[in-house]
């Protein structure tokens, strides 16, 4: 099942291109300790990636173009709707260009937090050490920090991911 569910993922991911930017070992590591580790559906991760990247909801002609289990399926995520109307986040090309895509389809709810927790000083001590520790010299955030900051969030908030796979839904 694990492997089934890695195969459709990379499937997807390749379809989509998503990861066109991303050296292919990385996308291994992307898939297992993210998006698998955190139980992310598929669903949800393609409906914020085709949300982000288009900036609406699609169309019910759109919808209708769609594979049939994705179209039942297709449900951005609160947060990924959010980035619209967001006075933080109005400029979807520089927000784009601080988080990989994949990161923000799969995991929106921790990047809202993070803009949120700016404000918040207990919060921003928190994720200045992460910052401190993990931000990869070449000026681009690693995976150490990504992984640090959803840790992060899910301590601070107690929440599951937006996109977590939900028991008794299809997971992919």
């Amino acid at each position: 099942m694990v492997i089934d569910y890695y195969i459709s993922w990379k499937n997807s991911l390749n379809q989509i291109e998503v990861m066109s930017n991303v050296p292919v070992n990385e996308i291994d590591e992307i898939i297992r300790k993210f998006l698998l580790y955190d139980d992310i559906s598929l669903f949800s991760f393609l409906s914020n990636y085709i949300s982000f990247t288009t900036g609406r909801d699609l169309t019910s002609s759109e919808k209708a173009q769609m594979d049939s289990e994705m179209s039942r399926n297709y449900n951005p995520t609160t947060s990924i709707k959010e980035f619209w109307d967001s006075p933080l986040l109005s400029h979807k090309t520089s927000f784009a260009a601080e988080f990989p895509i994949w990161f923000i389809a799969g995991y929106p709810d921790v990047i809202l937090w993070f803009y949120n927790s700016a404000n918040n000083k207990v919060k921003s001590s928190v994720i200045d050490r992460l910052i401190l520790q993990t931000f990869n010299p070449k000026g681009k955030e690693s995976n150490a920090f990504l992984r640090s900051l959803i840790d992060a969030y899910k301590q601070s908030t107690h929440n599951k991911l937006e996109t977590h796979f939900k028991k008794g839904l299809f997971k992919f």
